[in-house]
């Protein structure tokens, strides 16, 4: 492993982050702010909360096992 990221590759995952990390925040962020205002509204929305969080975190795992590879 020579340390250094070449130029593609750092384009590649500028790409990766801002595709699949930065709108997938921008999207949890727009559904808190969508989210109902009564508990029982909340409770509904939780489960798809809980997969678009878990989805982002995948992403990021695997941006990070490429970045630790390069």
């Amino acid at each position: 492993m020579s340390g250094v990221i070449s130029e593609s590759e750092r384009v590649r995952i500028v790409r990766d982050l801002h595709d699949h990390v930065a709108q997938g925040l921008a999207h949890l962020k727009l559904q808190f702010e969508l989210l109902p205002k009564t508990p029982e509204g909340i409770a509904d929305e939780i489960p798809q909360l809980h997969a678009t969080v878990t989805d982002l975190l995948g992403d990021v795992r695997l941006t990070l096992r490429d970045l630790r590879q390069a």
